[in-house]
């Protein structure tokens, strides 16, 4: 986020002189640990994840040296010295410095701190062997921080998935992954035949606040959620629809499918599945006719080994994943009928992804600024405790030290063996004490793992011995 640009080079003028003061004091990395991280494309780059954490420690072990401990400064920008001295070795700018200019410009333009945005990464050191753009590479995996709670896992060393990623082009592509944390979000349509090569195309899958739909049907495009669209004659088309946000001025693709129709001259068993999904796996199917035929047989194949031979059979999965549904017979007529639909299950032993809260304590001339939060991602999964303080002064706030006490305590889920269910609990159990002005504490999962609902782990914040914060993260499931 940035504000008056013009501001910029003042900052960055005293963010240099800070940086010759901070370098004076002869901070000697160790070349061993810098060598764990290269650079790939731009991109911080680790052959694996033992060398990752190393490294994290080995910057974590500084920020607990005395030195680092005890180092005053009255500038906005270098409360970490020893994150300045490593990026400056390195000859790259991070995440955190990126953050980090940007709410100095806003602190001294006075913007109050609960204005400012949330961190991609609300731990600094994290923050910082991660590049500008919210970047990472580990092994063969690349992870792409697209926004504070909309997060981007490309397998398989697939460096054309970040360009898929920037156009909008990626849902087809099985190396990414998009976790998505506080929005769900799901494409999903279903269509039936008005009249002739007249089709009526519905939208079934899942919208929240500020998202919205687009159809691509035959170079036209539709925004609502029901749309007429005529063919005009037999054929195979495709019809997509996508789910769009706008983020910073842009327009953000959420999630697309696309379904291949077929149109024929003499349709004679058209038929689709409707499908209803409920809570616990429970999913309820039927077989909708296009036409006046109507079915007298039905063999049901669920795609997960499971029969039924019900005319609206409803089955419930043992599993969050992808499944091929069929369901074949005959109808009065006498014609052969033979359907399928793609069946993407949503979780239903998990919950959010991105868990987390954000809050403000006020006391005297003081604010707190506290987010709770889980990066479930896979290698570097953790929960974060994050407490920053600020003190307004005249009509500014500045950050400024205090005793800060940060503990995590409470359950996180990793799945099952079949990666169907969070069944495998993590006990958290975590408290950090130090004088700062930004105090980051995590617990390293290491894994994917998810929240749940009725068990919400705990964030608590203690300022010079009080207790100014006691909160869960906020869960949703699906």
């Amino acid at each position: 986020m940035h504000y008056f640009k013009p501001f910029r080079p003042f900052i960055v003028l005293i963010f240099l002189c800070t940086q010759m003061l901070t370098w004076g004091q002869s901070f000697e990395l160790q070349a061993e640990q810098l060598a764990k991280m290269s650079f790939k494309q731009d991109i911080p780059y680790f052959k694996d994840s033992t060398d990752f954490e190393s490294l994290y420690q080995y910057l974590k072990d500084l920020e607990s040296s005395s030195f680092a401990e005890n180092y005053e400064s009255s500038s906005c920008l270098d409360e970490f010295p020893f994150l300045e001295a490593f990026e400056q070795t390195k000859n790259f700018q991070s995440l955190h410095t990126k953050e980090m200019l940007d709410e100095c410009e806003a602190l001294e333009l006075g913007v109050a701190p609960e204005s400012l945005p949330d961190s991609y990464i609300p731990d600094p050191i994290l923050a910082s062997l991660f590049n500008k753009k919210g970047q990472i590479w580990i092994d063969e995996t690349i992870i792409y921080f697209a926004a504070a709670n909309r997060v981007f896992v490309i397998e398989k060393n697939d460096l054309n998935g970040l360009k898929e990623i920037e156009a909008g082009t990626y849902q087809n592509n099985p190396n990414i992954n998009l976790y998505l944390g506080g929005e769900e979000a799901k494409a999903d349509f279903d269509y039936s035949i008005i009249s002739d090569y007249v089709l009526q195309f519905e939208f079934i899958g899942i919208l929240s606040a500020g998202q919205y739909v687009e159809w691509e049907i035959e170079g036209m495009t539709y925004n609502t959620l029901e749309t007429l669209h005529n063919f005009g004659t037999a054929g195979t088309y495709t019809a997509c629809i996508s789910i769009l946000a706008d983020e910073n001025g842009e327009t953000i693709t959420i999630d697309k499918l696309c379904k291949e129709i077929i149109l024929e001259e003499q349709v004679t068993c058209p038929f689709y599945i409707k499908k209803n999904e409920q809570a616990n796996g429970l999913v309820c199917f039927q077989l909708l006719s296009l036409g006046a035929d109507q079915a007298i047989s039905y063999n049901w194949n669920f795609g997960d080994g499971n029969t039924s031979n019900s005319s609206a059979p409803c089955h419930t999965y043992p599993c969050s994943s992808n499944y091929l549904v069929q369901v074949s017979g005959k109808t009065q007529s006498g014609c052969t009928y033979n359907e399928s639909l793609n069946l993407k299950l949503n979780s239903f032993e998990c919950c959010d992804y991105f868990a987390s809260k954000t809050n403000q304590v006020y006391y005297d001339d003081y604010m707190l600024k506290i987010t709770l939060k889980q990066l479930p991602i896979p290698i570097i999964g953790r929960t974060i405790v994050s407490t920053r303080v600020y003190k307004k002064k005249g009509n500014k706030y500045k950050k400024t030290k205090a005793w800060i006490k940060n503990s995590i305590t409470g359950v996180v889920f990793t799945k099952d063996q079949g990666g169907c269910k969070c069944m495998n609990p993590i006990e958290m159990d975590k408290t950090e004490i130090k004088y700062k002005k930004w105090l980051s504490t995590h617990y390293t999962v290491g894994d994917f793992f998810q929240a749940k609902k009725d068990q919400p782990w705990t964030g608590r914040v203690y300022i010079n011995g009080q207790l100014k914060f006691n909160g869960q993260v906020n869960v949703n499931c699906d």
